[in-house]
């Protein structure tokens, strides 16, 4: 069951999530605060807070390609068959 209270948005999934969630909180006029003082932020200090989400969108975006390029190796030397029927009888 889920806690009583405001629906809280979870951790950003992509740099899109990430800034559909700063937008929905800056339209319900939540701001941020850095000790104790409540502030908004300008344009350039809210896309280094974005920073993160753009190396990991990269770093998926990498491995995705070496996965893909790994696949076509080794389809070219017929060693990608697909996954092999279970012939167990358990």
């Amino acid at each position: 069951p889920a806690r009583p209270g405001p629906a809280r948005p979870g951790p950003a999934r992509s740099v899109p999530d990430a800034r559909a969630i700063d937008d929905d909180l800056a339209e319900r006029g939540i701001a941020l605060s850095f000790g104790g003082r409540s502030t908004t932020l300008p344009t350039s200090w809210a896309k280094c807070l974005q920073y993160p989400g753009h190396l990991a969108d990269f770093e998926v975006e990498l491995l995705r390609m070496r996965t893909c390029e790994d696949m076509a190796v080794a389809r070219a030397k017929d060693k990608l068959r697909g996954k092999q029927p279970d012939t167990s009888n358990g």
